[in-house]
C-alpha cells in the first residue's frame, strides 16, 4: 500500500514519530505530494469502516460505504492526474 510506504519513509526520515496513515497523508500534503488530503482521509475512514465490524454495520450500510469509497477513489483519480 502506498500509504504504508509513505508512512514508513516519513518515520525513517523523522517526519512522523509513530505509524499513522492519516498523519502520513497530512504530511504528504504539506510537502505537496498529494492534493485533497481530506478526500484521502475520507477514503481511509471508509475503508476502515467497511472492513472492521466495530459498529455492527449491517449489509446495506456496508454496500453504501463501498459505493462512497469507490466514488471518492474515482474523484481522487481524476483530481490527482
Amino acid at each position: 500500500h502506498i500509504i504504508n510506504l509513505i508512512t514508513r519513509q516519513f518515520i525513517e526520515i523523522g517526519v512522523l514519530d509513530a505509524p499513522s496513515p492519516k498523519a502520513a497523508i497530512r504530511a504528504a500534503a504539506k510537502l505537496g505530494w498529494v492534493q485533497s488530503p481530506d478526500r484521502w482521509i475520507a477514503c481511509i475512514n471508509a475503508r476502515n469502516d467497511s472492513v472492521h465490524g466495530y459498529f455492527g454495520i449491517d449489509e446495506d450500510s456496508y454496500i453504501q460505504l463501498a459505493r462512497e469509497l469507490l466514488l471518492l477513489l474515482d474523484h481522487i483519480g481524476t483530481v490527482e492526474k
